[in-house]
């Protein structure tokens, strides 16, 4: 067993044996925070290859399935890592070393024991029995259980992780950041942002058999002064406020002239019959709303 996880169920343990009741909920505590230990420690082996934000939750089980479809999709399988020298360059070595093997997480489970656990943290809600007198109970974890999950965190805390996937990969053309995506959830239009945090622009993939490529994703609109157009990533874009011009690092410039542009939306009412619904040009002569709320 991994010596991180060793501490917890070692005092899980020793408060179980105390048969306090009061013990029994911190044991619970303890065998939580090595279930979030584990979790956490896959989490942080692969974390170069996600984009920031991407893993939104701080829950360990939603964590691990989230990581299932975004990164590593073999997290949740038993794997062993075999290495060996070549007789012969790209033939298969006769003699080959067991480097390691790991467990593989089940996510579901995970969270199931997580949930579990954390109730014998709480205090029960009051009900009223069959004589409509209120009945307070305060459950505690059982040995049974406790050993349950102590098996499963012994089983899922192997000495070895092994993470290995298949991933595309391309530099950001603002920062120059390599980005990684997973090869198995990339399809034709996928979109990626930037891993930098001090970034994350998007992209458009596109995909055509085993090829991929990858373009901004990004608004164009007329220079106010040449008019060639100026491109605007899809995430600067989404960070313009109503009527307030977007911050001076997301400030549009045109290749052209050099002359700066600052975007900002601005709330627009046209009667519905002006209004070319069966296009994306509307050709009416729009009014802009005073004081929008």
């Amino acid at each position: 067993m991994i010596a991180y996880t060793v501490p917890y169920v070692d005092r899980a343990r020793r408060l179980l044996r105390t048969g306090n009741h009061e013990d029994r909920k911190y044991s619970a505590l303890e065998l939580r925070l090595a279930i979030e230990e584990i979790a956490y420690k896959k989490l942080a082996m692969r974390l170069k290859k996600i984009v920031p934000g991407e893993i939104n939750t701080w829950q360990p089980g939603r964590a691990i399935k989230q990581l299932t479809e975004l990164v590593d999709p073999h997290i949740k399988s038993d794997s062993q890592l075999f290495v060996g020298l070549e007789d012969e360059y790209g033939q298969q070595p006769s003699e080959m070393n067991d480097i390691g093997r790991t467990k593989g997480l089940d996510y579901k489970k995970l969270e199931k024991h997580w949930h579990k656990l954390g109730s014998y943290l709480h205090r029960t809600v009051p009900k009223l029995d069959s004589m409509g007198r209120v009945e307070t109970t305060d459950s505690s974890i059982s040995e049974q259980y406790a050993e349950e999950v102590i098996k499963f965190i012994e089983e899922a805390s192997t000495y070895f992780d092994v993470f290995m996937s298949t991933c595309v990969n391309f530099n950001c053309t603002y920062c120059s950041q390599p980005i990684i995506k997973l090869e198995s959830t990339v399809q034709d239009g996928s979109k990626v942002r930037c891993q930098n945090p001090n970034c994350g622009l998007e992209f458009i993939l596109s995909r055509h058999q085993e090829q991929f490529s990858a373009k901004p994703n990004e608004f164009f609109f007329p220079c106010e002064d040449c008019g060639e157009p100026i491109g605007i990533n899809a995430v600067q874009l989404r960070q313009v406020t109503i009527n307030i011009p977007i911050s001076t690092r997301c400030v549009a410039t045109c290749k052209a002239c050099q002359s700066k542009h600052h975007l900002c939306w601005i709330l627009m009412h046209a009667r519905t019959d002006e209004i070319a619904l069966d296009t994306l040009t509307w050709t009416c002569s729009f009014k802009q709303v005073e004081n929008p709320i």
